[in-house]
């Protein structure tokens, strides 16, 4: 998730035509900072708005994964504002995962569902993926 691995990857998928996808977790890349290139969503965002420019050609999906409690912290306000975040920054996916929410498997299900249904009125075009 260097600058120099995500512009490889734009440069390959313009030069092969093939579809790509760049998947950044929640410790990598989030809202307020994360450990690759010492980006937040914001500042990869606009290194990816760059790519998107300099390799017009390039089809390449911006991804979250896991996108949960549990993966960087417990605090529900924290992922929801990983997916404002992301949303604003034009993810194309975001993977929800709850699979560490601390309740019942029903809680679990019912606080993904509400996940999911935030990103769907935020963002229709955004596309799932559920953990």
């Amino acid at each position: 998730m260097s600058p120099e691995i995500v512009e490889s990857v734009f440069k390959f998928s313009e030069l092969k035509g093939e579809e790509m996808m760049l998947i950044s977790s929640k410790n990598q890349i989030d809202w307020d900072r994360g450990y690759v290139n010492a980006w937040n969503t914001k500042e990869y965002g606009l290194f990816i708005d760059k790519m998107k420019k300099k390799y017009q050609k390039a089809e390449v999906f911006i991804c979250r994964d896991h996108c949960g409690p549990g993966f960087k912290n417990d605090d529900l306000k924290d992922v929801y504002q990983t997916i404002n975040t992301d949303i604003e920054a034009g993810f194309d996916l975001i993977h929800i995962d709850f699979c560490h929410y601390k309740g019942t498997k029903r809680e679990k299900i019912e606080a993904s569902k509400n996940a999911l249904a935030y990103i769907k009125n935020l963002s229709p075009q955004t596309l799932l993926e559920v953990g």
